[in-house]
């Protein structure tokens, strides 16, 4: 079942993709990641699966999770003092997180402590 969503699910991106003048939602780009994600890992918790098919970063998400929700981040740093820690900034119409979408927050700083999210933060 999980193959045939990701096997439809990538048809339609090329097919989409090769008429050249039709421009896929976001929200398509992120069904075909999840499709990819969950046929890959069937070892995720029911948590951390019904927030991937949310579309929520919770904390705990480790990178490749958050990617697979929102996608690449606009811009990453690392703390110079701290290899462990890692901070990604999103535009904040990206996340579906309720408590983020507040009008005026520009990006939302997601701070990863040693490859899981240990915070998500707007920045106004």
């Amino acid at each position: 079942m999980r193959s045939r969503m990701l096997v439809a699910a990538q048809i339609f991106v090329v097919a989409a993709a090769s008429w050249g003048c039709v421009k896929l939602p976001r929200s398509a780009f992120a069904s075909v990641r999840q499709a990819e994600y969950f046929a890959s890992h069937c070892e995720l918790s029911p948590r951390m699966r019904t927030a991937i098919e949310n579309g929520h970063v919770v904390v705990g998400m480790d990178r490749e999770q958050v990617i697979v929700v929102l996608g690449q981040p606009a811009r990453k740093a690392m703390f110079k003092h701290d290899d462990n820690t890692e901070a990604w900034l999103y535009l904040g119409h990206k996340l579906h997180q309720d408590t983020l979408h507040s009008p005026g927050a520009g990006l939302v700083r997601i701070i990863f402590l040693d490859g899981r999210v240990a915070m998500i933060e707007p920045l106004l």
